[in-house]
């Protein structure tokens, strides 16, 4: 099965044949099937240099997988990004709540003298 893995495979020509080295990537990478893979495969042919027509599957399941971890990594960070926003939007308010002493002062009464 490594083998197979690190062959270099022509890139498919038809749309049938995109789909069946689709499968097989997903298949060979033990990878999630559906269409968010199956998108992440097809650009990196797109982003293949130019002078390859081929490339081993494992360079395809490397990229898929790089990708999916980067899309985890992300959405991570956009939580704690939200959370602290949300943190301190939080603090904000309770601070607004709270009375404020006023910096002014007031002038003495007069006395008649």
């Amino acid at each position: 099965m490594k083998e197979k893995m690190e062959e270099e495979v022509l890139f498919p020509q038809t749309k049938e044949a995109l789909d069946a080295f689709v499968a097989e990537v997903i298949k060979q990478g033990n990878l999630p099937d559906n269409e968010h893979t199956y998108e992440a495969i097809a650009t990196k042919i797109l982003h293949t240099n130019q002078e390859r027509d081929s490339a081993p599957y494992s360079y395809f399941i490397r990229s898929v997988r790089k990708q999916i971890a980067n899309k985890i990594a992300y959405d991570a960070c956009i939580a704690f990004a939200e959370a602290r926003k949300a943190e301190e939007e939080a603090q904000k308010a309770k601070l607004e709540l709270v009375p404020q002493e006023s910096s002014t002062v007031e002038p003495a009464p007069l006395q008649n003298a």
